[in-house]
């Protein structure tokens, strides 16, 4: 048992501890997942945009945030801008490689204004690059203008594609007129 005059001098010790933890960064939070509200890419700083949980049937497949520069709003500058971005995907379920690739095949093809013909080695490349996830695991997708997207799993990076044509196709599954959910889209870049 601890003497009740040494209460208040234990409290002033442990103060500079209860200091640290309040200085931990700003994070957006949802399903249990949290993302830190500001990056670094290269330089840039980018900030998320929104969070959102992208669902089947009422069971949680991934959660995701977007990461743009401030400034950038709607759809046409998010997607029409060669602006830096970064879409972040934390898994909730196993995915196969097969599974990632028909769904980004899917939902790559219901855009109308893809030319999947121009960009089909492109989407074949990721496909080849593509590896199974597990509960837990992350893929982020970053656009660096004119050097092209990077596509990494858990930090490592997996494949880099050139051509912005091809970051607007892979990131318009999420961002444009056509999205694999329109709700997460207007999640992520913050649309009523």
């Amino acid at each position: 048992m601890i003497p009740r005059h040494i209460i208040p001098v234990l409290l002033l010790l442990m103060l500079p501890l209860f200091a640290k933890a309040g200085n931990s960064r700003e994070q957006l939070c949802n399903s249990g997942v949290c993302f830190d509200s500001r990056i670094e890419v290269n330089g840039e700083k980018l900030s998320a945009r929104g969070i959102g949980t992208f669902r089947v049937w009422g069971f949680r497949v991934y959660t995701t945030t977007l990461y743009i520069p401030d400034g950038v709003e709607g759809l046409d500058e998010v997607l029409g801008a060669d602006t830096p971005r970064r879409l972040v995907l934390h898994y909730h379920r196993s995915i196969t490689a097969e599974e990632l690739a028909e769904s980004t095949e899917e939902f790559a093809r219901k855009n109308p204004r893809n030319d999947m013909d121009a960009l089909r080695d492109r989407f074949d490349k990721l496909y080849e690059a593509y590896k199974e996830v597990s509960s837990g695991d992350e893929y982020s997708i970053t656009y660096d203008p004119g050097k092209g997207t990077t596509v990494a799993l858990n930090g490592e990076d997996i494949v880099h594609i050139e051509g912005e044509d091809f970051a607007r196709a892979f990131f318009g599954i999420w961002l444009s007129e056509e999205p694999i959910s329109s709700s997460i889209r207007d999640r992520l870049i913050e649309l009523d």
